[in-house]
């Protein structure tokens, strides 16, 4: 192997539908409202600001656990 190519930025791969997906899907089945203007306000940021965000829009158990659900809703 000559070379490995990371596409962490989604320019290969557009991850970023992926995701809103995860989160809406996981957003409906708990309640949660605005996540698509929420997800949008987290692009292009770290996972410190985002959890702030987060908290900020949804209060402190919300990130945590919507997490979980939105990771476990990729498998």
């Amino acid at each position: 192997m000559k070379a490995v190519v990371f596409d962490m930025d989604g320019v290969i791969f557009d991850s970023e539908t992926l995701v809103f997906r995860m989160w809406k899907v996981v957003a409906e089945k708990y309640g949660v409202a605005d996540i698509e203007e929420t997800c949008r306000a987290c692009l292009g940021i770290n996972a410190t600001v985002t959890r702030e965000i987060f908290l900020e829009r949804y209060g402190p158990v919300s990130y945590t656990h919507l997490r979980a659900h939105e990771t476990g809703a990729y498998l």
